[in-house]
């Protein structure tokens, strides 16, 4: 008894489904492919390059938005964009002078006193 199929049944997912969770959840390979009930590498064979273009679409969209609320006056994303778009960053100040001597004292006259890690009774 021979047969001419070899492997496994090819499986066809509803795409337009596919196309419609993937860009509205922006679920993993593996989460979608246990969502159809198929195995991931099918997922990933079959449908990488749906997949790609509608998690591009997601990003687009999702970006687009952002830009919108930043420019209608959205501080925080106005901010965030600055950062990531521009390189802005926050201004830090790392040495002041005497800060590190006078949280030392008072850590030494409020904090327990301690020794092996343990602070003494």
């Amino acid at each position: 008894m021979s047969s001419n199929t070899r492997g496994r049944k090819h499986v066809k997912l509803d795409e337009t489904a596919l196309s419609e969770i993937a860009l509205e959840s922006g679920a993993t390979d593996n989460r979608l492919a246990l969502y159809f009930g198929v195995d991931p590498k099918t997922m990933t064979a079959n449908y990488s390059k749906l997949l790609a273009q509608k998690r591009a679409e997601r990003k687009i969209a999702i970006a687009r938005a952002q830009y919108r609320r930043a420019i209608r006056g959205d501080s925080t994303l106005l901010i965030w964009l600055g950062k990531v778009e521009l390189g802005q960053t926050d201004r830090q100040i790392h040495d002041l002078p005497g800060v590190e001597k006078a949280l030392y004292e008072i850590s030494e006259k409020f904090l327990p006193q301690t020794k092996r890690g343990h602070a003494k009774k």
